[in-house]
């Protein structure tokens, strides 16, 4: 099984709202935290990968997204055997998650969330 009580959970996108939530998880020691963004600008407090390792997501347990990009960042063509995912969350707007990957994927939006 999965051991979510201390999920890899990685973050697309280094926006301020991504950034808070990180926050709020490393403060409460609930992840191990990595980022990923198109900028490639590092952040200090934080594990980071390349944008060209992007869909590596499906190595992580939880991936959130928020970003500003006008496409989907995350697709179902990226699935694999060894996904280990069992939560995204998209933060975008707009959307930034292909939809087809909840068929699959517990997926929350930020519809959902507000």
């Amino acid at each position: 099984g999965q051991r979510l009580d201390k999920p890899r959970i990685l973050f697309v996108g280094a926006s301020r709202t991504n950034l808070k939530i990180a926050s709020y998880l490393q403060k409460k020691q609930k992840g191990e935290i990595t980022f990923i963004n198109r900028s490639e600008k590092l952040l200090v407090d934080y594990r980071n990968i390349p944008w060209s390792d992007k869909k590596k997501w499906v190595e992580y347990d939880w991936v959130i997204v928020a970003t500003t990009a006008d496409s989907y960042q995350l697709v179902r063509g990226d699935l694999s055997k060894e996904c280990k995912t069992s939560m995204l969350i998209d933060l975008s707007v707009p959307r930034n998650i292909d939809p087809e990957l909840g068929k699959v994927i517990e997926l929350i939006n930020i519809d959902q969330v507000n």
